[in-house]
Parts: structure tokens; C-alpha cells; sequence
């Protein structure tokens, strides 16, 4: 006779008022730390490969780089602030185990993405 095993829930399911995490305590605490090590990277403002893939470049040729060197300094702190927001949102939904909205289930993809 063959069993089949049961299927732990999804990480993320849809519920009456929003999206509840399915999270063990572990899974918890493993991604508020590493959400907290992102939100210090993106703090200190040091500049570097870790950090490449959260500021993309908008323009890629060499005869362009005043216009890259512009465009960051324009996006850069709406880019820094918009993480900073999703990252403290999730952090809130972890620790308190809240349902998230639409908004929160947003900030939860931007956090883990990034």
C-alpha cells in the first residue's frame, strides 16, 4: 500500500481578508534576518555588486553615462525609500503574523526579490 505524504500548505495562501504567510517560526526569523541585513546594505550607502541589482541602470552605452550618472542620482533615494518601505512592511507582517493586503503582498515580492 502506497501513502501519499501530506503536502505542507503554500508559503503564501488567499484568505477571506487578504494573504496569510505559511511560515514556520525558522522560515520567520531567517527571512526578518536577512531582510534586516538588506535594509542595512541599502542604508549604508555603499555602493558596490551586492548592490547593483537593486539600481538597475537606465542607460547602458558609454556616450550615455552623464544621462546614467543623472538618472541615479534622481531615482536613487525613491528606489532606497520604496525598499525601505516594503522591507518594514514584512518585517510587521512576520513578527506579528498579520494577514496581508494587496499592498502588503506587493511589499512582500519587492522584499524577497530584492
Amino acid at each position: 500500500m502506497i501513502r501519499k505524504r501530506k503536502q505542507p500548505p503554500p508559503p503564501i495562501t488567499r484568505v477571506a481578508d487578504g494573504y496569510a504567510l505559511n511560515l514556520d517560526a525558522g522560515e520567520r526569523d531567517l527571512l526578518a534576518r536577512l531582510l534586516g541585513e538588506l535594509a542595512q546594505l541599502l542604508t549604508t550607502g555603499v555602493d558596490g555588486p551586492a548592490l547593483r541589482r537593486m539600481f538597475p541602470p537606465a542607460y547602458h552605452l558609454a556616450e550615455d553615462a552623464e544621462a546614467e550618472d543623472e538618472y541615479q542620482r534622481l531615482m536613487r533615494d525613491e528606489l532606497v525609500a520604496s525598499r525601505l518601505d516594503a522591507i518594514t512592511t514584512l518585517t510587521a507582517a512576520l513578527r506579528d503574523e498579520t494577514v496581508l493586503d494587496e499592498g502588503g503582498l506587493g511589499a512582500f515580492m519587492q522584499a524577497v526579490n530584492a
